[in-house]
């Protein structure tokens, strides 16, 4: 009796084009086979941290490329092994798209990693015959080239990088984009050429990429993106995304990104007055990161918080190495790793010991770091701070863009973290959110000073009051970091006056004022409660003034200004 013929998707025909995938490579991976899930999204997925990777049988089959398994094994394995590699160079080029292009929801980043990709599986005869499958399986209507004219642009450039006829891929969407487009098929014949010449620097190959294939992408005028944001690319979003901390590093441009942005300006891809300097690019960074990030409101935060953190260590001068810095952390208990966590949180060491290699390789295990409450141990009884920050309306949220009152906060809770103190902090507004338990990690207060309220200023005074009850006969040091909106608030009802004055009487109370010279009617309004206060001229002076009262208060040294050498005085 005959064996019945293997399907396409049968145990042996799936380890069969893993193994030939591995083997194009010259990978040796430990780990067990793909998932097949006809349930998945998309056509096929790898979680670049965990490098686990899931095809959707039940979509490769609508399109007719049931036999193309072992090309989309490779393809997936490609985004691990070459394009983009790893999650962070993905992070860049997200904010470098980012800086560059306007669109709002649409990505060429796929289309970029994919084309990489499938170029270089096309050394192989049978992986191009089976990647073609995967895109003919597109329907291919004239109409269909409106939807996603960057797609079609994209398979036009296939079909001259693999040396197809013309319209073996694009069929009816290409004779309508080359309508539409003269001249398409000569510019895909130069991509085609060009784009492998800019190597090894992925991001000249990006910015080279993306100053050709946007110009196919219409932009809607009425919703400021192209067309409904939606790619027609069979492989659109199939590896993972990265980390915050990914997210953070990406805001500052390394050496290779700035040496592709100066030649793409050289080369004439760019227009110089797209480009701003390093300090710009920080700013069009982080204001772009939001919707990079859209949907994913912790770790944007998160993501921000590291950078506030960062900004912050620069207004400060590095503690010694035999000191910790910040609040403690110690080891704690083993948990299984989350593709979602830092890498940087593995215990490579246990998870070998605990799991074995093989298995540690695939499924990690994370330490777990609590905060150390050894604290009364470095001083016998720590400073404390308590901060109110006010994010009213006229404050930037601090998650879209750089807030430097939220970052004269942040220095001044790491000044005081780092002299050994204790904070906690207070965000206000027409209302109030508090992060009142006394707490001397860094971490913590950073991700609650992301918060925003926006609207109305209303200094929340009963708060206040009962923060003096409360802490008895061991005030904190109080600061707020505000404008001239305080003076209204202190004046509003004799209540307030009086609860400023037994705050200021009863403990150190300071107040950091924006746009003040010191001389203002209002501001000595404020100083006749007993509240000292420090004028901040500007927004952009409130780190440096911070990191500067931080030194008096808490002893933590402020960095030299770079215009002055010297430090300010609050």
């Amino acid at each position: 009796m005959k064996k019945p013929a293997a399907g396409p998707f049968s145990a042996g025909t799936v380890k069969a084009a893993w193994e030939r995938a591995l083997s194009f490579w010259g990978l040796a991976i430990q780990k067990d086979a793909p998932r097949l899930d006809p349930g998945a999204e998309g056509l096929a997925f790898i979680d670049l941290s965990s490098r686990e990777l899931t095809v959707n049988t039940k979509r490769l089959a609508e399109l007719k490329a049931e036999g193309s398994l072992p090309a989309v094994f490779a393809h997936e394995l490609g985004h691990h092994v070459r394009y983009p590699h790893s999650l962070s160079t993905q992070a860049r080029l997200e904010l470098l798209e980012k800086e560059i292009l306007p669109f709002r929801s649409y990505s060429l980043l796929n289309l970029f990693t994919d084309y990489l990709i499938n170029t270089e599986l096309a050394r192989e005869k049978d992986f191009l015959a089976q990647m073609a499958a995967v895109y003919r399986g597109t329907p291919a209507p004239a109409e269909a080239m409106e939807q996603d004219p960057a797609f079609w642009f994209y398979l036009t450039c296939f079909e001259e990088a693999w040396g197809l006829e013309p319209r073996t891929l694009t069929r009816e969407a290409g004779e309508a984009l080359e309508r539409r487009f003269p001249g398409a098929r000569a510019e895909a014949q130069l991509l085609a050429e060009e784009v492998p010449n800019l190597a090894p620097n992925l991001f000249t190959q990006f910015l080279y990429f993306a100053s050709v294939v946007s110009r196919y992408q219409v932009v809607d005028p009425e919703k400021d993106g192209p067309g409904d944001g939606k790619s027609l690319n069979p492989g659109h979003g199939d590896y993972s995304k990265p980390s915050a901390g990914d997210y953070a590093d990406a805001l500052e441009r390394t050496a290779a990104e700035s040496e592709a942005i100066r030649k793409a300006i050289e080369k004439g891809w760019l227009k110089p007055e797209r480009i701003g300097d390093t300090e710009a690019s920080r700013q069009q960074r982080a204001a772009g990161l939001p919707g990079v990030l859209a949907g994913e409101p912790r770790k944007l935060a998160e993501a921000m918080a590291i950078r506030y953190r960062r900004l912050a260590e620069r207004h400060l001068v590095p503690p010694p190495r035999e000191r910790r810095a910040g609040d403690p952390l110690v080891p704690s208990t083993l948990s299984e790793w989350d593709p979602s966590d830092s890498p940087r949180e593995i215990d490579w060491t246990a998870s070998i010991l605990a799991l074995g290699p093989d298995l540690a390789a695939a499924a990690p295990l994370r330490r777990d770091l609590l905060p150390d409450d050894g604290g009364e141990a470095v001083v016998e009884r720590p400073v404390r701070l308590e901060l109110y920050l006010d994010v009213s309306g006229s404050m930037p949220d601090p998650k879209a863009a750089l807030n430097p009152m939220t970052l004269g906060a942040q220095v001044l809770a790491t000044s005081a973290i780092r002299g050994g103190g204790q904070v906690r902090a207070l965000i206000y507004s027409t209302n109030n959110v508090r992060h009142w338990a006394w707490t001397r990690n860094e971490m913590e207060v950073s991700r609650f000073l992301m918060t925003y309220i926006g609207g109305g200023t209303d200094f929340p005074f009963d708060v206040l009051s009962a923060s003096v009850r409360e802490c008895g006969p061991r005030q904190p040091i109080r600061c707020v970091l505000t404008d001239s909106d305080f003076s209204y608030n202190l004046k509003a009802r004799e209540s307030h006056g009086a609860s400023a004055r037994e705050a200021a009487s009863k403990g150190t109370f300071v107040a950091l004022l924006n746009g003040s010279r010191g001389e203002e009617a209002w501001v000595k309004e404020i100083g006749a409660t007993g509240i000292v206060t420090v004028p901040v001229a500007t927004m952009a002076e409130f780190p440096a003034a911070a990191a500067a009262l931080g030194e008096k208060l808490f002893g933590t040294k402020a960095a030299p200004s770079p215009r002055t050498g010297g430090r300010r005085k609050p």
